[in-house]
């Protein structure tokens, strides 16, 4: 959400504006979140999103500087 927030041009405590425009369709968490990435999962799975978790964390990305 950080990499959105930064391309979009939004503060990353807010993307509401992104996501007027962007509907989850499924969500697929890798590892365990926490703090605000824990907050997020769980307002979308309180709105019926689907969720897949796997507890270890199996791949990602990096960001080129």
């Amino acid at each position: 959400m950080a990499v959105i927030g930064q391309k979009m041009g939004l503060l990353p405590g807010d993307l509401t504006a992104a996501m007027q425009h962007m509907e989850p369709i499924g969500v697929q968490v890798y590892g365990v979140p926490s703090g605000k990435a824990a907050e997020m999962d769980k307002g979308m799975m309180d709105s019926g999103v689907p969720f897949t978790g796997k507890p270890r964390y199996l791949g990602g990305f990096t960001r080129q500087r």
